[in-house]
């Protein structure tokens, strides 16, 4: 049991799993976390673009979004590629301000990955259900 306690790889996974598949979500329904739309596309953004849908066009940011890492006791949520264009597209760009390619272009925050008091609630069920578990004598 004591070696559990120190090694929380298992419960780390299974918080990283809870939050790849609320962001999986965001994406799914085009909403933050909090359920709150996405503000829609900009009719320039439309007219480069193959569909209406928001944010999935190449799945590139979809897909690296919903990767994580257990790393010792944490776990890493998040884009490995493309930090720049996943952060302009959660938090939004200032008008004028030039993002990654080197454009300015004004761009409404899309919040994808949360923290949201329901996900800190799971989070805190998910640690408490291993720590009880860990008192099981199966």
């Amino acid at each position: 049991m004591a070696n559990e306690l120190m090694d929380p790889r298992r419960m780390l996974r299974d918080i990283g799993e809870f939050h790849a598949a609320e962001i999986e979500y965001s994406f799914e329904h085009e909403q933050d976390p909090e359920g709150r739309p996405w503000p829609e596309n900009a009719a320039s953004t439309l007219r480069t673009k193959y569909g209406p849908s928001i944010l999935t066009e190449s799945a590139r940011l979809r897909q690296s979004a919903k990767r994580f890492v257990v790393q010792g006791r944490r776990v890493i949520l998040g884009p490995e590629r493309n930090i720049l264009y996943a952060a302009a597209q959660q938090k939004g760009t200032a008008p004028g301000k030039p993002i990654g390619s080197g454009r300015k272009t004004i761009i409404p925050a899309r919040v994808f990955v949360g923290g949201t008091q329901e996900q800190a609630t799971t989070d805190a069920t998910i640690i408490l259900a291993r720590l009880r578990g860990l008192g099981d004598t199966k």
